[in-house]
């Protein structure tokens, strides 16, 4: 795993992730994207969360029909 940025938020009462993230391969190629699942293989990895001082939520946003960020 080369990096991972996204936030945590709420969306309908639950903790929701929204995580972009590069790994690369045995051969060193590297891809990224969205963060759909990840496993820890040998080793391990380190996470640092930030806590923002207001309550984060995500939402559908009726202007544009996307699951948005919002404070």
């Amino acid at each position: 795993m080369g990096s991972i940025v996204g936030s945590v938020a709420w969306k309908e009462g639950e903790p929701s992730i929204h995580a972009h993230g590069v790994a690369g391969d045995s051969n060193f190629n590297a891809y990224g994207g969205h963060l759909l699942d990840l496993e820890v293989g040998t080793g391990s990895m380190g996470i640092t969360l930030f806590v923002h001082q207001k309550r984060l939520a995500r939402g559908i946003d009726p202007c544009i029909g996307a699951n948005v960020l919002g404070i």
